[in-house]
């Protein structure tokens, strides 16, 4: 066992360094500015990429995780990079069978045939920190059981500690401490692991959310068997429905995917203008389309608490987004600790074109975006790290619902403005 840590830990340093050698030569080339070196730079990172990709799937664990965050980050990260690691699937291999058996019936206190009629072996789903497996109550109720992996936590802890000299090196180099505070990106990626290594709190997390949203009948969460979950193992009702990617499935069941964008777009605009509380990992597999058209959002374990000022300043942002205030969303950027000073005002205004402007700009807003990200005024904000990698698989899931959409400038307005419109009711109470 410590042999494997150490040669874990070893790979590990081993890719870092790499990275560090990548990442000062691909400074290099991108100052030389040519085509050639141009082309030999994006050669460079999508090996890198490759590098971390490949680590991720044999080591698991933290490293899945990094990699997934990684790879949603193509505002501040080279997008020859990150196109690399776009096919990182938070499935692994599956834990043994019997190291589940055992860690599910000590979570319980008794074996499983005195809970279960039936307890699948294979899993569900197969994920770096947890697996699901299919189960059937004595009762006859068939239940999702969510097992964190046997031995996870001692490697999480591990692969952090590894994480964090990493880091220290790496904030040493040219532009890098400058643009990311490395320190502050460590507590919140350490802290949000720990947190989903604690399955109590994930049933907390569900109470919470299906209290805010039962008045909402086209969304459902899983209801938790609470005296049957613990710290280690979570409990909870059986969603039988298809993937969001499956037209053939939604087709079949007269779903329209136009319905189910709305429902989400609804879904997060009330989380993060009213509620003041995000389900932080909306991506295809926590996402459920049920044979009536419902929508369930499962694996609650990675969700933020947004403080009233938080959430007023970002219904303020969306505002001035809608009513074209430009002003209005600098002041929420700098309200939200993004923008430190006016100077960032000639490039933001490049932004708010390319938002504004007809026809497809996705490539000018891109590049508008990440000329603003490298602004010395800018500061990408760690506490809301997580939630910018939520809101950019958010937007890959819409916009794989309904592909042919062009009309997001007037869609959004039509979709989140009755949201403002109750927050802003909310508020006054």
């Amino acid at each position: 066992m410590i042999r494997a840590g150490m040669a874990r830990r070893i790979r590990l340093v081993r890719l870092a360094a790499g990275l560090i050698r990548t990442w000062r030569s691909q400074e290099r080339l991108w100052r030389e500015g040519t085509e050639d070196t141009l082309a030999k730079r994006d050669r460079m990172l999508a090996e890198a990429g490759l590098a971390v990709r490949r680590a991720a799937e044999d080591l698991c664990g933290v490293v899945v995780k990094a990699g997934q965050f990684l790879a949603t980050r193509e505002d501040i990260l080279p997008e020859a990079f990150t196109r690399a690691l776009n096919p990182l699937q938070d499935q692994v291999p599956k834990a043994p069978s019997e190291a589940v058996r055992r860690s599910v019936e000590e979570a319980l206190g008794r074996p499983l045939a005195e809970v279960f009629t039936a307890f699948a072996e294979e899993p569900v789903a197969s994920a770096s920190l947890a697996q699901v497996h299919r189960a059937t109550l004595k009762d006859g109720e068939r239940v999702a059981v969510k097992v964190l992996r046997p031995g996870i936590e001692r490697m999480v802890q591990a692969d952090l500690a590894t994480l964090r000299a990493i880091l220290a090196v790496a904030g040493r180099l040219p532009g890098v401490q400058s643009r990311l505070n490395l320190n502050g990106l460590y507590e919140v990626f350490s802290g949000a692991l720990n947190r989903e290594l604690d399955l109590v709190q994930e049933a907390n997390h569900m109470r919470r959310f299906t209290e805010r949203f039962s008045d909402d009948p086209r969304v459902v969460i899983p209801a938790v068997h609470r005296d049957l979950s613990s710290r280690r193992v979570l409990v909870m009702s059986w969603m039988e429905g298809a993937d969001l990617r499956d037209s053939g499935q939604l087709r079949a069941w007269g779903i329209d995917p136009i319905h189910l964008r709305d429902t989400l777009i609804t879904l997060y605009a009330r989380q993060l203008l009213v509620e003041g509380f995000v389900h932080l990992d909306p991506h295809f597999g926590n996402l459920l389309a049920l044979p009536d058209g419902r929508l369930a959002l499962l694996d609650h374990g990675m969700a933020m608490r947004l403080g009233q000022d938080e959430v007023a300043a970002l219904r303020q942002l969306i505002q001035s987004v809608m009513f074209g205030h430009r002003a209005g969303v600098m002041a929420a950027l700098q309200t939200l600790g993004f923008v430190s000073s006016r100077s960032a005002a000639d490039l933001f205004d490049s932004l708010w074109l390319a938002l504004h402007e007809g026809g497809n700009r996705r490539e000018a807003m891109r590049h508008a975006l990440r000329n603003l990200v490298n602004h010395p005024s800018f500061r990408v904000q760690t506490k809301y790290m997580l939630l910018i990698r939520c809101l950019g698989i958010l937007k890959t899931v819409i916009e794989t619902l309904t592909p042919g959409e062009v009309r997001w400038t007037a869609l959004l307005p039509e979709r989140v403005a009755p949201v403002l419109w109750q927050s802003e009711e909310a508020s006054r109470r």
